[in-house]
């Protein structure tokens, strides 16, 4: 049960059908094997995804010091970071209490 109570954020992160967290990491492979950059998504985002973005950007330059590129696409509810943050998102959705 999530413990952020309606109205606390803009924004809402809803569980997978196999009620997995809904973060992503994915790399990949180009045309004769080039490797693209690493990327992380959150996915099923409701509400405020442009909030979302500027969260999780706020949490990572308090743990690492510094900026990732990111996207957030309000169209497809997901947000997009380069390189692997996995572990540093589902951290962040069970803190803020957001998962269903």
């Amino acid at each position: 049960m999530p413990t952020a109570k309606p109205g606390d954020y803009p924004y809402f992160v809803k569980r997978a059908p196999s009620w997995m967290l809904p973060v992503y990491v994915r790399q990949a492979s180009g045309r004769g094997g080039n490797m693209y950059p690493i990327k992380t998504t959150v996915k099923r985002v409701e509400g405020n995804v442009a909030m979302l973005r500027e969260d999780l950007t706020e949490f990572l330059r308090q743990r690492y010091e510094q900026e990732f590129i990111s996207q957030a696409n309000e169209l497809m509810q997901k947000v997009v970071f380069r390189g692997n943050f996995e572990k540093d998102f589902k951290e962040f959705l069970k803190i803020r209490g957001l998962l269903m």
